[in-house]
């Protein structure tokens, strides 16, 4: 916008030289002549065909001295191009045109001139700031980018690792209640059923049957919550990634898109299913690479085991024992189980959310 301001500038006064010298045709042909080839001197700025431009109009001005009011116009192009030899085939036109013009024009025309030389200079100047401008808030924008995408796995490092403290936890306090807790009440059931055996007062029979109770519940309420804290404590992901990495001859990749943990029930379906299916891989399969997939779909949970190889041990239509089991553990979650043996082998189970899961205890 500036460049443009400023060639406007020096247009306008070229045309202010026209008037003072009169209105002719050739002045005419001069004004539309200067401004076509200006303006396309602004569109091949950066190439050959601006420097073409300017030598030609040094021609014209040089042969035609009519044309020398609009001179400046094509310095300043010039100029700005930084063209030393587009400066010095100007040359000669603009002493054509000082020879030319009358006394009292001659030093508007020079100072004409040296403006236009100091236009061209601080535009350039001027773009080239912009541009580093441009280039630094460019690399700002993409080191806040990058800064941002380190933070963010930073904090999801650090979620992984609070998670993992909080699940190594709650392991330990589940062990305490086992081994501790648990220990003794079992022996305080033992002593108190020691002692109904060797009570011979009827008046302690009713007392001891309380205790043992009041024990015997304790105890269920120890077992169901030390089962509770272990179940809550298993991470799916490290688990899973454990079985695919127990048999380094075949590379399994581990797959894990969950926002959510999953139920209880499922949780130990997929570690079943994928230890007999990781199982199924070394023993069946003559592939060397596979893949489990766990994906948290909006109505669904899906569950997929591929390999690349081809199951050359299983029956045709049939399952054998260990497809058979993985078969009735989805059946009990509600699920639905796939086996797919064009492209290698895949194994694809989906299980509804919010299903009423029952526990595969057989």
């Amino acid at each position: 916008m500036q460049d443009l301001g400023n060639k406007l500038l020096i247009y306008l006064a070229g045309c202010y030289f026209i008037w003072c010298l009169g209105v002719k045709d050739q002045a005419i042909i001069a004004v539309t002549l200067s401004l076509l080839l200006s303006c396309l001197c602004s569109f091949f700025r950066d190439t050959r065909i601006c420097d073409i431009l300017v030598l030609l109009f040094s021609l014209f001005c040089l042969i035609v001295p009519g044309f020398s009011p609009f001179l400046p116009l094509l310095i300043y192009d010039a100029t700005y191009r930084r063209e030393k030899l587009l400066l010095a085939a100007g040359t000669p036109a603009a002493i054509r045109a000082l020879l030319w013009l009358p006394k009292m024009l001659l030093f508007p025309y020079l100072l004409l001139i040296s403006l236009s030389f100091l236009l061209a200079g601080y535009s350039r100047k001027n773009q080239g700031l912009l541009r580093e401008l441009h280039l630094i808030r460019d690399r700002s924008t993409e080191a806040e980018i990058h800064l941002k995408e380190h933070n963010q796995a930073l904090i999801q490092k650090q979620d992984s690792e609070i998670h993992a403290a909080t699940l190594s936890e709650r392991n330990r306090i589940a062990r305490e209640i086992h081994d501790n807790v648990g220990h003794m009440l079992t022996r305080s059931i033992l002593q108190t059923g020691a002692l109904k055996v060797i009570n011979r007062d009827p008046e302690l029979e009713e007392p001891l049957d309380t205790l043992k109770d009041t024990l015997n519940t304790a105890m269920t309420s120890i077992r169901t919550s030390v089962h509770d804290l272990h179940d809550e404590s298993i991470d799916l992901q490290s688990v899973l990634q454990e079985i695919a990495s127990s048999a380094p001859e075949v590379s399994i990749h581990l797959e894990y898109d969950v926002d959510e943990d999953l139920p209880r029930e499922i949780k130990y379906a997929f570690i079943s299913i994928v230890k007999e299916a990781v199982n199924n891989i070394h023993k069946h399969s003559s592939g060397d690479s596979g893949k489990i997939t766990v994906r948290e779909h909006p109505g669904f949970y899906l569950l997929q085991i591929r390999d690349n190889g081809t199951p050359d041990k299983l029956p045709p239509k049939t399952d054998g024992i260990g497809l058979s089991g993985i078969r009735d553990r989805v059946h009990s979650l509600g699920g639905t189980m796939r086996i797919d043996t064009a492209h290698g082998f895949l194994l694809n189970i989906s299980i509804t959310k919010g299903a009423r899961y029952e526990s595969f205890d057989h």
